[in-house]
């Protein structure tokens, strides 16, 4: 199982490679907030994590916005959670990068730097490829195509 994490000051994210019950190929995306240690040092509470599969559907989308093809995209489940991805140019000498909202129950918030994002892009495009359904050129090429529906 690969996984890739992004750590901000209050929360963290993790972006996993899974295979869902009927072997479908997507990624689980799990934010957590900081907590404080009994020695009075900062630790993310993964036990009380808020987590989001991606559909295979959405994993063509969420590639392409990690690629540049969206400018941003919100996944919404049932109970008012939702997680929502924005690129973010540079900027008066911040880097650009991905800033991710959270919510299920209370808002998360983090920045994801560019190195970070490669990463995840790497991970989301190798699920896609592992389904087989065409070349990687292709790939790249559908899910500019769908994205390209959503602007």
């Amino acid at each position: 199982m690969t996984k890739i994490k992004a750590y901000g000051e209050k929360f963290a994210m993790t972006v996993e490679w899974i295979t869902t019950t009927n072997d479908g190929l997507t990624v689980m995306i799990e934010l957590a907030k900081v907590a404080m240690n009994q020695g009075g040092r900062k630790e993310f509470n993964w036990n009380e994590k808020m987590q989001i599969m991606l559909s295979e559907s959405e994993l063509n989308l969420f590639a392409g916005l990690l690629l540049g093809y969206l400018p941003s995209i919100k996944f919404e489940r049932p109970g008012a959670k939702w997680v929502e991805f924005t690129r973010q140019k540079k900027t008066d000498g911040r880097e650009g990068g991905i800033f991710v909202k959270g919510f299920c129950g209370e808002l998360h918030t983090l920045p994801v730097s560019p190195g970070v994002v490669c990463e995840i892009a790497q991970l989301c495009l190798g699920q896609l490829e592992r389904r087989g359904l065409c070349s990687p050129e292709l790939l790249i090429a559908s899910i500019r195509g769908g994205c390209a529906l959503m602007v």
